[in-house]
């Protein structure tokens, strides 16, 4: 993850890009049996494994770019709602066959954005104020 510079935050996780359908179909992944990234929540994915491979987690990207292209690698997918969100860096795999794709057990959707507008976390605000 260090070629998108991607920088571990104190509690334990990293700032990270989901796409998934628009808020007025419920935040919902197309994967992942349905989950809702509701902003404000935190999401675990029951069938987590961290083997290296596609499937068995919630699946991320450092940017809007790299997750979107994900989202079309299947036929007909639809380029979707970025969401910001902090992944758990414990359980956090690269996929092997994926540039910039991740899967983690649990993630917490901060708001709707990308990494354009990532904002500070309390740590890096009050680095800024001293």
């Amino acid at each position: 993850m260090d070629k998108w510079n991607v920088t571990p935050n104190a509690d334990g996780t990293v700032r990270l890009v989901k796409i998934a359908r628009p808020a007025e179909q419920g935040f919902r992944s197309d994967y992942s049996s349905g989950v809702c990234y509701e902003p404000g929540t935190t999401v675990e994915a029951t069938d987590y494994r961290s083997d290296p491979n596609c499937g068995h987690g919630l699946h991320f990207a450092p940017t809007r770019a790299l997750a979107s292209a994900i989202r079309y690698s299947r036929e007909g997918m639809y380029n979707g709602t970025a969401l910001v969100c902090d992944v758990d860096l414990e359980s956090l795999v690269v996929i092997s066959l994926g540039e910039g794709k991740v899967k983690a057990k649990f993630a917490h959707v901060l708001y709707v954005g990308d990494e354009t507008d990532f904002k500070p976390t309390a740590e890096e605000k009050e680095k800024v104020a001293s």
